[in-house]
């Protein structure tokens, strides 16, 4: 797929193939022990992973694409870093049926740095929902959206981007 940035053509190389059981089963064991639902009503067992250069989508759907398709079917989540996380889509699912776990509340301010890219600082937190060692969801104070992923570092004392909905539009812009 080939795309024009400001004049100058650049193209965009991707690929299409099943999820490794390894990222599959870090997801499942996810769900199952730090949100404590269970994974088989919100994962599949036969997942794609869709890879734009070095992010993956996890998906639901078929593994075959028109040129200007990038998934289809559910979105389930994204490989960063060789590790996988839940998109905010299922983390809202299970949010409305088991309430928040794993989850800061962020506030205003915090929201609008963080969907730029920047790390979370605890004086944007309004509220924590733990454990705090696993991925934490990232939820707007304003509409309780899920926004993005963060993880708690101890050392720097900050909540640390993992990943934000800001992420596709400073990657595809």
């Amino acid at each position: 797929m080939k795309y024009r940035k400001q004049g100058i053509e650049q193209k965009i190389t991707y690929e299409s193939k099943r999820l490794a059981r390894r990222h599959l089963f870090i997801l499942k064991n996810y769900v199952r022990k730090s949100l404590r639902a269970y994974p088989s009503n919100y994962i599949g067992n036969s997942l794609m992973v869709t890879c734009l250069g070095k992010t993956c989508i996890i998906h639901e759907g078929r593994n075959t694409y028109p040129a200007t398709t990038l998934y289809s079917g559910r979105w389930v989540g994204l490989i960063i870093d060789d590790y996988p996380y839940l998109s905010p889509v299922l983390y809202e699912e299970i949010y409305m049926e088991h309430g928040f776990r794993a989850a800061v509340i962020a506030r205003d301010k915090g929201v609008k740095a963080f969907l730029y890219g920047n790390d979370l600082l605890p004086v944007s937190v309004q509220k924590v929902y733990g454990p705090k060692k696993h991925p934490l969801a990232v939820i707007d104070s304003s509409d309780y959206r899920v926004i993005g992923v963060v993880r708690w570092d101890p050392r720097k004392r900050i909540y640390r981007n993992i990943y934000d909905l800001g992420l596709f539009l400073r990657a595809l812009g």
